[in-house]
């Protein structure tokens, strides 16, 4: 696993558990926020990337009335991840 792909995984984690708190939309900062309280702080810039990558790879989607982003259904990153075929850096 590459260190882009290891970094966007950390993302999606994070954005599942907050997603499991029964947040059905989900802002950078609620990701940010949980990863600070885990000593892993990270910038707005680089969860925003994530985030785009996360939704390029259709695991995530942008709400676009409110701006927020939700999880999509059903999907698995591992799957996805395999599909990409090496191509991780081009997907943000």
């Amino acid at each position: 696993m590459s260190e882009a792909q290891r970094q966007t995984r950390i993302i999606y984690e994070a954005f599942r558990e907050v997603a499991a708190s029964n947040k059905q939309l989900i802002r950078p900062g609620d990701v940010i926020d949980l990863l600070r309280e885990r000593d892993h702080p990270l910038g707005i810039w680089h969860v925003n990337g994530e985030f785009a990558r996360l939704a390029a790879l259709n695991l995530i989607s942008l709400d676009t009335e409110s701006g927020q982003w939700r999880l999509e259904p059903d999907q698995d990153f591992d799957k996805v991840a395999a599909e990409v075929n090496g191509n991780w850096e081009k997907l943000a």
